[in-house]
């Protein structure tokens, strides 16, 4: 960048030579930039004419162009790496944060960030290499301008300071202030959009529809008026900076003309400095104005970003394999808040193989037990053992790597029903689902499916019945071929018929260790165990 500064600058006395020559001054009254140029031009064995000083001024003008486009080339390809990182980076904290620290961050907010908001750090960052650049351009003609006139100079940085800078001030505070206010409504505007359209069924059940798109039409409001603010403040502190440069111009012109002497070459060759530095002044404080509105921005990214590698599960630790011998929950205490405890010096065992039931009133702590096993909490007090060894030495990822996990409410990914069983085990083949669909009993809709394995499932699995969604979700848990099988309510979704079938399916699976919450206490009659719990506290038998 400062390279292509300096020659912009250095363009500009290739003027004193060509207005020198056209205007037939003595050689003894030439400029001294003029004297230089005319005889580097005859050390070359060329004679000094238009078309030798034309050809120089043109070869340091492609120069300058050259330079240029190698600046440009690695200003965007920088941007854009960084756009990279930024998404990945926030992704990868996102994804390994602890369950509990999205309480304090909302789905919308996070989807912003990721889909926005590192867009708009990308553009920041654009804006402020603009910023560096111009500057540094703006310091090569202000260079020039004072080697030309020192006074004239002097004058000139006194008007700029004294009327750009509480214009400029001012601008990038309100444009800061209307930014913020802008990103904060494009938060609650995703949370908006991400609840309606996740529970469409609910809003149409309710009749919400119009309320819905009144709640929306409120925030989209407050968004426009956020940005249409801000850019206003963007546009009157860029309308303003020309005619303010032309101002300073005409003073400049005028103090000139009266109290100095500089002679036409070197005066055109001021102006013209003047000129350039008045443009890239402009585009100065319209980069600067605009990365002042891409602070925000930064802002939630950074602070998201801070609380949440805060917050990150225990990624490394011992690595599990699997389960070999007993998993222990010892004087285990857990609540979500001070007042209310979930889980009081919780107590019980579970050999490698059994299948163990986990029943109990509602609100009594079953689905906490998996969130706790799982590692989504962690206990206020009291140990859980894998094996003898203390789930908080052992990485997450590898407990959770031997365990299939069906979740309370049955949730497919978006995709085929193939690209759900490769979701949860990469390298699964066709062979291997097709086996498994048959021993979960899904194989009896899935031949009635024009697409098979690629039918696409609807965005959130609304082309499949919830105990379609229900079965098949159990069935990509067992394609991870788990040792420990973990299931929250399987049957919740599903008549007796299907009830039946599942309960006969979990009776006859072999060496899986099962930890099934339920409240249908047929299903699990014939589990190995069943653990009661009551008021925080277990017993099993």
């Amino acid at each position: 960048m400062s390279l292509s500064a300096l020659l912009q600058a250095t363009t500009v006395f290739g003027i004193i030579p060509i207005v020198d020559f056209v205007s037939q001054t003595d050689r003894e009254d030439l400029s001294a930039v003029s004297r230089v140029i005319f005889d580097f031009i005859t050390s070359i064995g060329f004679s000094v004419s238009m078309i030798s000083l034309g050809a120089t001024l043109v070869v340091v003008i492609l120069l300058r162009v050259l330079i240029n486009f190698l600046e440009n080339y690695f200003r965007f390809k920088t941007i854009y790496d960084y756009l990279k990182i930024f998404s990945v980076d926030f992704f990868s904290v996102v994804v390994r944060a602890k369950i509990p620290s999205f309480e304090k961050n909302s789905y919308g907010k996070l989807s912003n960030t990721l889909t926005n908001e590192t867009q708009k750090m990308s553009a920041g960052m654009d804006a402020l290499m603009k910023v560096v650049f111009s500057f540094v351009t703006v310091v090569a003609f202000a260079s020039t301008m004072f080697v030309i006139s020192p006074a004239l100079s002097i004058l000139m940085a006194a008007l700029g300071l004294l009327l750009f800078f509480p214009i400029t001030w001012l601008a990038n505070s309100l444009k800061t202030y209307y930014q913020k206010k802008y990103v904060n409504n494009l938060n609650f505007l995703g949370d908006n959009t991400y609840n309606i359209l996740s529970n469409i069924k609910l809003v149409k059940g309710f009749g919400n529809e119009e309320r819905s798109i009144k709640n929306l039409d409120g925030n989209i409001s407050g968004l426009r008026d956020s940005i249409f603010r801000s850019s206003l403040t963007s546009s009157v502190n860029a309308t303003l900076t020309e005619p303010l440069i032309f101002i300073i111009i005409v003073v400049i012109a005028y103090y000139s003309q009266n109290y100095l002497d500089l002679g036409i070459p070197l005066l055109v060759a001021f102006m013209f400095s003047a000129n350039r530095l008045g443009l890239f002044l402009n585009i100065f404080f319209t980069s600067l104005n605009q990365y002042y509105g891409y602070i925000p921005s930064y802002r939630q990214f950074f602070e998201i970003h801070s609380f949440l590698n805060q917050n990150k599960e225990r990624m490394k630790g011992e690595k599990l394999n699997e389960l070999q011998k007993v998993i222990s929950f010892d004087k285990v205490s857990f609540s979500y808040d001070a007042k209310n405890s979930v889980l009081n010096e919780a107590s019980f065992d579970i050999q490698k193989g059994e299948k163990v039931a986990i029943v109990g009133e509602s609100g009594a702590g079953k689905s906490t037990i998996i969130d706790l096993l799982m590692g989504f909490q962690r206990p206020g007090e009291g140990k859980i053992l894998i094996d003898q060894k203390n789930i908080e030495e052992i990485s997450s990822g590898s407990i959770r790597n031997i365990m299939g996990y069906v979740p309370q409410k049955p949730t497919l990914i978006p995709g085929t029903i193939r690209e759900n069983f490769k979701w949860s085990k990469e390298d699964i083949t066709d062979d291997e689902i097709i086996e498994i669909l048959q021993r979960t009993d899904c194989l009896g809709f899935m031949n009635k499916l024009e697409d098979g394995l690629d039918t696409e499932i609807g965005n959130i699995g609304d082309k499949l019945s919830g105990g379609q969604i229900q079965r098949l979700c159990l069935a990509r848990a067992l394609g991870k071929k788990p040792n420990i099988l973990i299931l929250d309510e399987p049957t919740s979704s599903l008549d007796k018929k299907s009830e039946i079938e599942i309960k006969n399916l979990l009776e006859n699976i072999q060496d899986i260790t099962i930890l099934c919450v339920t409240h249908r206490r047929e299903i699990v009659e014939k589990f190995d165990k069943t653990i009661f719990l009551d008021k925080g506290k277990a017993s099993s038998i």
